[in-house]
């Protein structure tokens, strides 16, 4: 199933920015430091784990957020990819994410509620990624999906998702990083946004899925 359908925001490309700022605003989380730019890619604080939210403007309903892993972390701690984002960088930050504990190929669906972190179900066992290897994570209605993509291989949804109404509209995307900038993962490729339209088949709309391109629809997937 295709996925993503949304462009590359940021190629991690440019100057050292402490925090990152350019399309960015930092951090999402209340406590957390920002993510900042090093060597050509996105990556948290020398000293801790960092959060931020791709630009101002929130997304629609229907969204996806996606990045390359181009740096492992080499402890098992957190990345995390966010969307639905409300309220980004105050206490009362609400939203839906994937968090990869990579070391065991561990990922966790969340719920955000005030800042704080609600485990959707069980930890899913998946794909261990090496550098390279892609991220990405949707949510279509009220179903939430994380997708991995390795080396060449086609992006492939780790399970069926998770199922969840509590936050139905559009927000801000974003990404949050745990560690060390020296040990903790490094990102290139930062993508996503609103899909413009729902995946339909005859009457049956279809949850969980990326859009499905039609005959003279305009939309059309990427290959970031």
């Amino acid at each position: 199933m295709a996925f993503p359908f949304t462009p590359v925001l940021d190629s991690g490309a440019g100057g050292d920015e402490d925090p990152i700022t350019v399309g960015w605003s930092t951090p999402t989380i209340s406590g957390d430091g920002a993510l900042r730019r090093l060597t050509n890619r996105i990556t948290c604080q020398a000293g801790g784990g960092a959060s931020s939210s791709y630009r101002t403007t929130p997304t629609i309903a229907d969204c996806e957020a996606y990045c390359t892993v181009s740096v492992v972390n080499t402890a098992d701690e957190g990345l995390t990819l966010q969307l639905r984002l409300a309220n980004p960088g105050t206490g009362g930050v609400d939203g839906y994410e994937i968090v990869l504990f990579n070391l065991s190929g561990t990922y966790f669906y969340a719920r955000i509620d005030n800042g704080a972190e609600t485990v959707l179900g069980a930890g899913v066992g998946g794909p261990i990624l090496v550098a390279g290897d892609k991220l990405g994570l949707a949510m279509v209605n009220t179903t939430l999906v994380a997708y991995t993509k390795q080396g060449a291989g086609a992006w492939t949804p780790i399970d069926a998702g998770r199922t969840d109404a509590t936050y139905p509209a559009g927000g801000n995307i974003g990404a949050r990083i745990s560690g060390d900038s020296g040990t903790s993962y490094h990102l290139t490729d930062f993508g996503g946004g609103g899909l413009e339209k729902t995946p339909v088949i005859g009457s049956v709309v279809l949850t969980g899925v990326a859009p499905i391109p039609r005959r003279g629809s305009i939309i059309t997937p990427v290959t970031p």
